[in-house]
């Protein structure tokens, strides 16, 4: 991001959408000018990034222009950036915050935060004191902060040397350090480097501290009451020193052999609601396997389905949402390049086979998400534990190191798998498997070597630079639409008012939504409890229905249409007797 687009972020009043909720707040308010114009290997936005461990909760994450606040049930990783991370001591401010509220950010430095994060612990143990009756006095908690440097982003830098790839060291808020190795590009021996640091890591059982290893990046969230950042830190770098890999290097896993099946009608039904409560175009609609086709150079829509199964898959991380796996192909003929939705799916349906920047996903139940649609698979969530292979304790299937292996079947298979997998009749084919550095290194770079895969790159560089001018155009004029439907809403409404129309005859709406259908016209009918217009948000329907003081009126005035935002108070429907 550019420093006009940081100055942004903290001089904004960000107002707060009607798709906000426990995974997330997200903020309505200028965009990011950006300092790149795209996101490499991670996507083709300049918000795309190669997938790594989020700051959750408090990171402000940018799903392609717009931002998005991590609450308590967000994902803890993916691949757009989070430029800012809520601290500690304010988490709680962001559970105050609804739809049609407006918010704004200072920056502070590390030393604030830890102050503020204990005025607030010693509030609450001042306000038990208080209810328990220890104490008759009245605590007070003091927010104010002086102004001055937040100081450095990037705790520290260590470049690359002796076959050892350059070290960064973010911070995140007051409570994450994030490790990047490399820059930011995927290489099989960085992912397996973060694999032996996060083992070490993993093997000092220090209190306080968990992780989420990525394809070239690792997370650590740590309490700072039990372990201070510069010591961490410390613990992070001598790690990262000792670390020594060979291409000898076998790992011990396991293969699973799982179904794929192409073009599901529930995969569709997500991409048209999509289209009909988000963004109506863009490069990637209204078919997401035709765009992998156009954006990789490929002959056909059927060869962009089959790159997309037809390889061995290293699982590199797994979080996001109950457990996603992220699958990296092993082929280098099969790594397709993708940007991510913009914005983000509020809707994916699980056991959905997703592909974005370099990745691919296996949704494992449904939840929000960015990656192209291209195929669904078995689910990888049991909530209870009780299906073969989960536990109450492991409600999730995979594992960082596991190898996917895909097989196509038909609708008809597949919907059959499906219904036993519910059942709890469903068996994972699951193998003893054995990665060995050395093998697929080796097979890795005798592929690059073949014309094939050279003659693939360069149409591949092609599709995305066509594919990339297109998204920006049709992003620009969505966006341009946008701003006109609303300037002429703005006017129409005054209009409206100017008619002094009967507020006994008007219907309204009851909160900050998306109007997803309008089943009326000027000039119909009405019964009372009639479905007026029906609402969304976070994928809820809400039907609005007449009142009872609307009952044999006429629709004198239909105030909105399917798309247009509304929030309580806005005018939907006026009746007339």
């Amino acid at each position: 991001m550019t420093r006009e687009d940081r100055e942004m972020m903290y001089t904004t009043k960000w107002r707060v959408g009607h798709n906000s909720n426990r995974t997330g707040i997200r903020l309505e308010g200028p965009k990011p000018r950006w300092a790149r114009s795209n996101g490499g290997e991670g996507g083709s936005h300049p918000s795309n990034i190669l997938d790594y461990g989020y700051p959750s909760p408090g990171g402000l994450n940018w799903t392609g222009d717009d931002p998005v606040a991590f609450t308590m049930d967000s994902p803890n990783l993916g691949g757009l950036i989070c430029s800012t991370t809520v601290v500690a001591g304010d988490l709680w401010r962001l559970g105050q915050l609804k739809p049609g509220d407006h918010t704004s950010m200072r920056p502070i430095s590390y030393t604030q935060a830890r102050e503020l994060s204990g005025r607030v612990e010693s509030y609450i143990e001042d306000l038990a004191k208080l209810i328990s009756g220890a104490t008759d006095d009245k605590p007070t908690l003091d927010l104010s902060l002086a102004d001055g440097e937040a100081g450095p982003a990037i705790l520290k830098q260590v470049p690359a040397e002796a076959g050892r790839p350059a070290a960064t060291y973010r911070q995140g808020g007051d409570c994450f350090i994030l490790l990047e190795l490399g820059e930011q590009q995927i290489d099989i021996l960085i992912t397996v480097r973060i694999r032996l640091i996060t083992s070490k890591l993993m093997e000092m059982k220090i209190p306080g501290v968990t992780v989420v290893p990525n394809v070239t990046a690792l997370l650590v969230q740590f309490d700072p009451k039990l372990i201070s950042q510069d010591k961490l830190l410390d613990i992070l770098s001598g790690i990262y020193s000792s670390v020594e890999l060979t291409k000898s290097t076998k790992i011990r896993t396991r293969e699973f052999h799982l179904p794929a099946v192409l073009d599901h009608p529930v995969l569709q039904e997500g991409i048209a609601q999509y289209m009909a409560t988000t963004r109506p175009t863009a490069a990637y609609l209204p078919d997401n396997v035709e765009y992998l086709r156009r954006n990789n150079g490929l002959a056909t829509r059927r060869e962009a389905f089959t790159r997309c199964i037809d390889t061995p898959f290293l699982i590199v991380a797994v979080g996001f949402l109950c457990g996603a796996p992220e699958l990296l192909p092993l082929n280098p003929m099969n790594q397709l390049r993708a940007q991510k939705y913009n914005p983000s799916r509020t809707y994916t349906p699980g056991g959905t086979i997703g592909m974005g920047g370099s990745l691919f996903s296996m949704y494992p139940v449904e939840q929000p998400g960015g990656y192209m649609l291209v195929g669904r698979t078995v689910e990888g969530w049991d909530t209870y534990g009780t299906k073969q292979g989960f536990s109450p304790d492991k409600p999730w299937m995979y594992e960082p190191f596991d190898l996917v292996y895909f097989h196509e079947v038909s609708l008809e298979e597949y919907d059959t798998i499906h219904r036993d997998y519910f059942a709890g009749k469903f068996q994972y084919d699951i193998r003893e498997g054995l990665f060995d550095v050395d093998a697929v290194v080796a097979s890795i770079e005798a592929s690059k070597q073949d014309p094939a895969y050279i003659a693939f790159k360069d149409g591949q560089r092609k599709g995305v630079e066509e594919q990339l001018a297109l998204e920006t155009r049709l992003y620009a004029e969505w966006k341009a639409q946008k701003e006109a439907e609303a300037a002429e809403e703005a006017i129409r409404l005054k209009e409206l008012v100017r008619e002094e129309l009967d507020p006994s005859m008007q219907v309204t709406s009851p909160m900050d939504a998306n109007v997803w259908k309008v089943l009326v016209g000027e000039g119909d009918t009405l019964k009372k409890g009639q479905v007026l217009v029906i609402l969304e948000a976070m994928k809820m329907e809400i039907n609005v229905c007449a009142p009872d003081a609307l009952d044999g009126a006429v629709v004198k005035v239909v105030a909105t249409k399917p798309g247009h935002t509304v929030a309580p108070g806005s005018m939907l429907v006026v009746g007339k007797k």
